[in-house]
């Protein structure tokens, strides 16, 4: 059995889209690889976002701010897929 590597992606505008469907991916690109990952979190800034792209885009759950996805301690990668917020600066 294959690890599941537990992402957690920080947006949820259009990269969160095509982040999510590359990481949906990597098994049939990539089949040598140990580990599979899992969408595990998405987080927004903006209120009610972030349940929604989780379900839309089939994240386990979605979270309102970049602290409360980072400071997860079963997340083992953060995807940062909209620089446009203010988390990529602070």
């Amino acid at each position: 059995m294959q690890k599941k590597i537990r992402a957690g992606l920080l947006g949820t505008g259009f990269m969160c889209k095509a982040h999510g469907n590359a990481y949906r991916t990597i098994p049939y690109m990539f089949p040598q690889l140990e580990g599979l990952p899992l969408l595990d979190t998405v987080a927004s800034s903006v209120q009610g976002h972030a349940k929604q792209a989780a379900k839309r885009y089939g994240f386990l759950q979605g979270v309102e701010g970049w602290e409360t996805a980072v400071n997860k301690k079963d997340i083992d990668l953060i995807d940062i897929s909209d620089c446009r917020q203010s988390w990529c600066w602070s």
